[in-house]
């Protein structure tokens, strides 16, 4: 479990980081942002406090996406966004 990634940690993580498993991480908040890694091709944030607003940061080299039992994710999620998208994992 992931309790200390805050959203200002997320903006100082390396703007090369291609993965990032952030699953159970619940200290996010609906600000954080993905947009400064602009390589990142898979997240793994299963169970995780990212809401849309957070998803829609993220760059369009994400290829791989899990939000597995994301309570703040809604029907509104939009991933148009991320052309690259192959593979996502949503279970709830």
């Amino acid at each position: 479990y992931c309790s200390t990634l805050t959203d200002a940690a997320l903006t100082a993580l390396p703007t090369g980081l291609r993965e990032l498993n952030i699953s159970w991480c619940n200290s996010l908040t609906p600000a954080a942002s993905f947009a400064h890694l602009r390589q990142l091709r898979v997240l793994r944030a299963a169970g995780s406090s990212l809401s849309d607003a957070a998803l829609a940061t993220l760059p369009p080299s994400v290829r791989e996406l899990d939000i597995s039992w994301c309570r703040p994710v809604t029907g509104a999620l939009r991933l148009g966004h991320l052309p690259h998208l192959r593979k996502l994992h949503c279970h709830l």
